[in-house]
């Protein structure tokens, strides 16, 4: 038996016209819950076609779905399709299947589990109680030389799967003893059937997805396999989301459980207090039951994923293990690579290394916080990540898919939620300025790296809206206090608390989206006045911090921390001539405080930037580098492949002491990642649309970090291919910068010896 996914071109167009009826069926009233299974259910249709006609289908799979033709499956990727709030939001795939149907009878079939219908996921984020939860359905349309031949009705028969359980987070069950491959060709015994049932169409707008596609790629072997008491233990040697492919011979009725999670204490156990809830059901959290048909088979799970470096296997024997193998199948959204970077130092490598596999570990249906205990949208995380993300990978699609479901979640007042999609969690907690600055930072950086202008049509209204709303915010004294503030800082006690206030951080981060609304909205035909309101409330936001939170003759902030000195200084509290002084305030800073990361996310968004902007390249480097304090180096040191959510104390080998409560709760998590632009922009100089609106000028203005011998990066979408690579020899420093030919290459690196390669541009003959 094999359950592998086989996958189809896509027509990746939209189309102009509304998906024909919005019709949706479905196999039965009740769904999945916490205290009952529900199958998935299985759907078929037998229809006639012509050999000679061309077929399309599309179809809208609410959670996911596999589709078959004729015993074939053309499902294009995996966990389709796409998440959104189907109130918000509807996504549906097309698919040319000419080649897949016969002249005369032809059968298709559809799969579906829960998704994100019915998400059953912790009972933290409200999807338990959303409006639109319901038994997975679908709405498919079939047509043969472009007229309708069939969509869903009461002429698809359906039964349950082998499938007993599926969800997002907890996992699934199958049972292979009931895997009945001929449900999914043509030679199949109908009999027992049910009709389908009509099934309410929700209420968002239906769009034809065009984005990246979820797939399968690397297959991890097991770096070791050790006995622990009932159990095996597999340690594939990296965190990584995906599932894993199972092959077993085992006896018939057995049931075989793969429990995943990311690290082991010190006993070699589980570890599972940093991704669990309290209200996740009992024993089946990032875990697979397998109960054995009696003979060979192969298992790859259809409707879930985990994020897990380690799998423990429950109910195999020693005997039985020698009939068994399990791999490590790496997911996530099929981006291309777009840039690195690489020196001399091992340290930073390895920095770069762990950002790029915690936003592959992320990049899903959207860029997620993690992959194994939220799976959510979290707003702050992703517009903290954007920049670095975008110099890293071709990811623009998958942001902007996202965007449009920003803009759905929006309120009519304004705000927006600080997780997307949502069920209408996220309005009175965790969305303030900080979090919120989603709503501007997207279409910001998708425009100045794509030169993309539909994006900013599409952000014109919500930014205007937001803008209104972020006025509401103001208090008394001008200044905003909402949300939270430079979350997860590295503390000493690896406590969660926080030295930078709500109020400097929620007022100086709106002042920056204040002034991102600006330069999206001037940029949008009939948004000038509102372009205008931004740039006032960002100068009256200024003028207020300025006001009640800069000491005037110190040139330091009163809330006197690194992230709030630094973002006061990146979002022009600081006048231009306070800078430099206000920049060694914070070099100073950092210095009595040991060169050490006194900062949460926020404050690495901003930190490294300003010091290397004002002279301070090296401090910098330090900070992020010293492997003897909490920092970036400090991660970099340990037996870890990704960053965590918070920078707390951990033994190298990763093996935490037994009952000790982590105060980590993600040791995958991307939104510390930025330290990755730094290093591509700073540290190398590679500055792309370095003036707001031409992706294809480059400005190329190293940082020399003196601990360097060299350093090397490149970005290359589209016709902007850079490369810069420098190094030291005898004394002197050297440049070499290659770009294409249609690149406009600056060059700002007065200490260097520069070389400049350009590609010619081809000539019409």
């Amino acid at each position: 038996m094999s359950m592998d996914l086989r996958g189809a071109k896509l027509y990746n167009v939209r189309m102009s016209e509304d998906f024909y009826g919005r019709k949706f069926i479905k196999a039965t009233r009740s769904y999945a819950t916490y205290e009952e299974n529900v199958p998935a259910p299985i759907f078929r249709r037998r229809f006639e076609c012509k050999k000679v006609q061309k077929t399309t289908v599309l179809i809208c799979g609410l959670g996911f779905y596999r589709i078959f033709i004729n015993g074939s499956e053309f499902t294009d990727g995996a966990l389709a399709t796409h998440v959104y709030n189907p109130d918000d939001l509807l996504y549906y795939d097309r698919y040319d299947v000419t080649k897949y149907k016969r002249d005369g009878e032809n059968v298709i079939v559809v799969m579906l589990g829960n998704g994100f219908l019915n998400n059953i996921g912790g009972g933290v984020w409200q999807f338990d109680e959303a409006a639109f939860r319901d038994a997975p359905k679908f709405a498919i349309n079939v047509y043969a030389d472009g007229e309708l031949l069939f969509e869903a009705d009461e002429k698809f028969v359906c039964r349950p799967s082998a499938i007993l359980f599926d969800d997002m987070r907890s996992g699934e069950i199958f049972d292979a003893w009931l895997y009945d491959p001929s449900a999914f060709g043509t030679d199949c015994d109908e009999t027992g059937w049910t009709k389908a049932l009509p099934a309410s169409a929700p209420k968002g707008e239906m769009l034809e997805y065009s984005g990246e596609r979820i797939r399968y790629f690397e297959a991890i072997e097991p770096k070791s396999v050790i006995r622990k008491g009932n159990k095996l233990v597999y340690d594939f040697g990296k965190c990584v989301s995906g599932v894993c492919r199972l092959k077993i011979r085992g006896k018939r009725g057995k049931t075989v459980s793969l429990v995943h999670y990311e690290m082991v204490d010190e006993r070699g156990e589980p570890y599972l207090d940093n991704i669990t809830f309290p209200k996740t059901r009992k024993g089946r959290f990032q875990r697979v039951d397998f109960v054995c048909s009696g003979g060979d088979d192969e298992y790859l799970p259809s409707f879930t994923y985990f994020c897990f470096r380690y799998v423990a296997v429950f109910g195999v024997t020693d005997e039985e293990k020698e009939n068994m193998s399990l791999e490590a199948i790496v997911m996530h959204a099929d981006v291309k690579t777009a840039g690195g970077f690489d020196c001399d130092d091992e340290i930073a490598n390895k920095i770069q290394s762990m950002v790029r596999s915690s936003d592959l570990s992320a990049f899903f249906h959207f860029p997620n916080d993690c992959s194994h205990r939220e799976k959510n949208g979290w707003t702050a995380d992703a517009a903290l990540s954007i920049e670095q993300m975008l110099l890293n990978f071709d990811a623009g699609n998958l942001f902007a898919e996202w965007y449009r479901s920003i803009v759905a979640a929006q309120r009519a007042d304004g705000a927006v939620p600080c997780i997307v999609p949502t069920s209408g969690y996220g309005f009175g907690w965790g969305n303030g300025p900080a979090w919120d600055s989603v709503i501007a930072y997207v279409p910001y950086y998708l425009y100045k790296y794509y030169g993309d202008r539909k994006i900013l049509m599409l952000a014109a209204p919500a930014i205007a809206k937001y803008v209104s709303y972020l006025g509401t915010l103001r208090k008394a004294n001008g200044l905003i206090e909402k949300g939270l503030s430079d979350w997860c800082e590295v503390t000493d006690d690896d406590t969660f608390s926080c030295s930078s206030s709500l109020e400097s951080v929620s007022t100086l981060v709106a002042a920056d989206i204040a002034a991102k609304a600006e330069f999206v909205l001037s940029r949008v035909d009939g948004f000038g006045e509102a372009a205008r309101e931004a740039g006032k409330l960002n100068g009256e936001l200024i003028a207020a911090f300025r006001a009640k939170r800069i000491h005037k003759k110190a040139l330091k902030t009163t809330n006197f921390t690194q992230c709030v000195q630094a973002m006061a200084i990146e979002f022009g509290a600081f006048a231009p001539d306070e800078k430099v002084a206000a920049a060694k305030n914070l070099a100073e800073l950092v210095r009595a405080q040991g060169e050490k990361m006194k900062i949460g996310v926020w404050g690495s968004r901003v930190l490294f930037r300003v010091l290397a902007d004002y002279g301070y390249a090296d401090l910098a480097w330090k900070a992020i580098t010293r492997t003897d304090e909490k920092s970036y180096g400090y991660m970099a040191e340990r037996d870890w492949n990704t960053l965590w959510e918070k920078i707390v104390h951990a033994p190298k080998d990763m093996r935490f002491k037994y009952s000790r409560k982590s105060r980590c709760t993600s040791y995958n998590h991307h939104f510390w990642g930025d330290v990755s632009a730094f290093f591509i922009r700073y540290a190398c100089g590679i500055n792309v649309n370095p003036y707001g609106d031409d992706p294809s000028e480059v400005l190329v203005a190293p940082k020399f970090v003196s601990e360097l011998g060299f350093a090397e990066a490149e970005y290359c979408r589209g016709s902007t291919r850079v490369s810069v690579r420098w190094e030291r020899r005898d004394g002197k420093i050297f440049l070499t910068a290659m770009a294409g030919a249609d690149v406009k290459l600056i060059i700002d690196a007065p200490e260097a010896e520069v070389t400049i390669k350009q590609e010619c541009k081809k000539q019409n003959i």
